[in-house]
């Protein structure tokens, strides 16, 4: 997102927002990722579940209820950063439907 909004001239204040959007919104996507591979099912995912067991997840390291806050939380502060975009809509539903996804 940063270099979209560097290539299209934007200023310090939105590549920084940019950046910051795509980070929460990076973290907030990993977790619902990790809680998939336990929670969705392979119909749904479209591919093997259970696959991360051996790793060290997020939800390994903090279980399912703290993630699912972890990852309100990072969405919402990717939300946060959007505020200085005037035509955020997009980037809102983006960030919503990525971190509320099932598969």
């Amino acid at each position: 997102y940063m270099a979209a909004v560097a290539a299209a001239g934007g200023s310090d204040d939105f590549r920084a927002a940019a950046e910051e959007y795509g980070y929460q919104l990076g973290l907030a996507f990993q977790i619902r990722d990790d809680m998939l591979d336990v929670i969705g099912t392979q119909e749904e995912m479209g591919k093997g579940v259970g696959t991360d067991e051996s790793k060290n997840t997020f939800v390994r390291i903090y279980g399912l209820e703290k993630c699912e806050e972890l990852v309100q939380t990072y969405t919402s502060y990717a939300l946060e950063a959007l505020n200085v975009f005037e035509n955020n809509e997009f980037m809102t539903e983006l960030a919503k439907s990525l971190t509320e996804r099932r598969v």
